[in-house]
């Protein structure tokens, strides 16, 4: 959904001949949540190398900001017809680190 804010859906990495994976996930369960109540999510880039990326993800409750969950996720940027990594075009690093406006 970031990325696709930003205008990158997954149509739109099609055109540029890409798509991501994830390489790896890893969540930290911190307290416990029960069905029904309201989370707030916080995801962001820390870092765009070469071929993959690293996303965060922070997850709390709604009502008193207790953090629940974290993650790190690591996506690689993939050739569609290759299925070979391929470097992050500079286009996508830009918008994806905030050096240039979102595309639209």
């Amino acid at each position: 959904m970031h990325s696709t804010a930003l205008g990158y859906s997954f149509e739109r990495y099609a055109t540029l001949g890409i798509f991501f994976v994830v390489r790896r996930h890893e969540i930290d369960y911190l307290r416990p949540v029960v069905l029904g109540e309201e989370l707030e999510c916080k995801t962001w880039l820390s870092a765009v190398m070469a071929a993959k990326c690293h996303r965060h993800t922070e997850i709390s409750r709604a009502v008193d900001g207790a953090l629940v969950a974290k993650a790190l996720t690591v996506w690689g940027c993939v050739d569609r017809e290759r299925g070979r990594p391929v470097r992050v075009p500079r286009e996508v690093k830009d918008v994806l680190t905030g050096a240039a406006p979102p595309a639209t």
